[in-house]
């Protein structure tokens, strides 16, 4: 089937979604400006765990320095709320001046509490000035939707590169992890201020067994 049918509705969400990050204007954006801090979470609740972490796996400290990212002491951080009898809602990942790496992300349907792009926030703004974000790597991508696109879009021994507002752009950013990342922007932002300018994806290790994804930030002229 041709691309746009098969990818209408992500080609349909990813197109709000820039259209809402890139137009302080357009009408019915569904995400406020992010206001938690981790000393928010109840820790009745909540189990945060902080601790010194390093580049993740699969990633080389050449990588980060030529996208300008500190190659060591990165800041490791779990937040886990538990319900009556299990975890309802879980980030994991680490972060860095300049980079927020999401490892693993969980959220039960239909429950009360932050968006997983809230707590993203949250673990960077710990630390970091947000206006100094410009890169955010989702590692080892779950997600079904997005790896199935992944796999249609991206051949197994290179990376590809989607650039602002080509079909390719729009159909990632509307798909769940796409939608989280982009959330992460209008929730750190002021709207209309800074945009994700490319999308890179590509595989670690043998064909389709660990898809990675890059979502480059960069400030909008005005």
């Amino acid at each position: 089937m041709p691309f746009e049918e098969d990818y209408f509705k992500e080609l349909e969400k990813g197109t709000s979604f820039q259209r809402w990050i890139d137009d302080p204007s357009a009408k019915r954006c569904p995400v406020q400006k992010a206001e938690l801090a981790i000393q928010d979470l109840d820790l009745q609740y909540w189990v945060v765990n902080r601790a010194v972490g390093s580049v993740p796996d699969g990633y080389s400290t050449d990588r980060m320095r030529l996208l300008d990212l500190p190659t060591r002491q990165y800041r490791a951080v779990e937040l886990k709320r538990y319900g009556v009898t299990v975890e309802d809602m879980a980030w994991i990942g680490r972060v860095a001046r300049g980079v927020i790496f999401v490892e693993e992300v969980h959220r039960e349907e239909d429950i009360i509490g932050p968006y997983t792009s809230e707590l993203a926030i949250a673990a960077y703004r710990e630390t970091y000035d947000l206006a100094t974000l410009k890169h955010i790597f989702v590692i080892n991508v779950q997600n079904t939707v997005m790896r199935a696109l992944i796999i249609r879009l991206c051949c197994p021994t290179s990376v590809k590169v989607v650039e602002h507002g080509t079909r390719e752009y729009r159909a990632l950013l509307g798909t769940p992890i796409g939608k989280m990342v982009a959330a992460i922007v209008l929730g750190a932002f002021e709207r209309g201020t800074f945009r994700i300018a490319r999308i890179s994806i590509w595989w670690n290790g043998p064909r389709h067994s660990s898809a990675q994804a890059q979502f480059d930030l960069e400030p909008i002229e005005s």
